[in-house]
């Protein structure tokens, strides 16, 4: 069965413009829909913060989503591995 993926706090993210206050925030950031992000942080590691247990309100920040995305390797890069 997968875990919450809970990451700490860092002291850096203190900009309150970066911080998404929800799963809708967050997801209407991503342009998806609220159920995907939610999967995303349970099975790909989108790094959503809590404060508490689960089911606790969860915070995330812009700069660490845009990193998580740029980590992730592409379609496209991943055909031109696959013909290689």
């Amino acid at each position: 069965m997968a875990t919450l993926q809970q990451h700490p706090l860092s002291a850096g993210n203190t900009n309150p413009e970066d911080r998404l206050k929800s799963w809708r925030q967050i997801a209407s950031y991503l342009n998806r829909g609220v159920r995907t992000v939610q999967r995303w942080n349970l099975y790909a590691g989108l790094p959503v913060h809590r404060v508490g247990p689960a089911r606790t309100p969860v915070v995330a920040f812009r700069s660490e989503i845009d990193a998580w995305l740029h980590s992730k390797p592409t379609r496209n890069a991943q055909r031109e591995i696959t013909k290689n």
